[in-house]
């Protein structure tokens, strides 16, 4: 059975009576000690592929999130109830993942910025900003995957929110067009 590394070494230094140093080079127990630790570093890497594919994610509801509770702090007539407990305009939403994009905007100095640098090439940073960017405007396009910020339940849920990926199976999502529609969604979106 699987076991980490911990669990191995403690195991193997009991029964070498606390030297782990003085194992043979490909003993059985060294063995164990090599499988438990590449078990470990897979993990590791997978929990950090995991955590680094979903932030993305994080950070879009991080920014519908502060938008509403901007909104309630200012109690702003954006509401479709007009007071500060209500719910935002289908328009409104709109504005906000147009903010969300165009605040994606590339920074920093590539190609074509200003009479000088005409001739730099665009670093990485900047262009996987602006690949990101060209994706988020082709999703809006189709359905812009967003929390539901018209379900006066949900936006409670939204600014309650304290940034974890495991709380956000309880809010609603939709997917919200440039033209118009809207659609339910699902969490995680496919």
């Amino acid at each position: 059975m699987p076991k980490s590394l911990a669990k191995v070494s403690k195991k193997i230094s009991r029964k070498t009576g606390g030297h782990l140093n003085s194992l043979h080079e490909n003993s059985r127990n060294s063995q164990r000690l090599r499988r438990a630790s590449a078990r470990d570093d897979k993990l590791a890497q997978r929990l950090l592929a995991r955590t680094k594919s979903h932030q993305p994610l994080l950070q879009r509801v991080a920014f519908f999130q502060d938008a509403a509770r901007e909104e309630e702090a200012s109690s702003s007539s954006s509401f479709v109830d007009g007071g500060g407990g209500g719910v935002f305009s289908e328009d409104k939403v709109r504005e906000l993942i147009r903010g969300f994009i165009v605040g994606r905007d590339v920074k920093g100095g590539g190609a074509g910025q200003g009479g000088e640098g005409l001739h730099k090439t665009v670093s990485t940073k900047v262009a996987l900003q602006e690949q990101a960017r060209g994706l988020e405007e082709r999703e809006f396009e189709t359905g812009f995957w967003c929390p539901d910020m018209q379900d006066r339940n949900n936006l409670g849920k939204l600014r309650a929110w304290g940034g974890e990926w495991s709380s956000l199976a309880t809010m609603k999502f939709v997917r919200i067009g440039r033209e118009g529609g809207r659609v339910e969604s699902q969490f995680p979106p496919r």
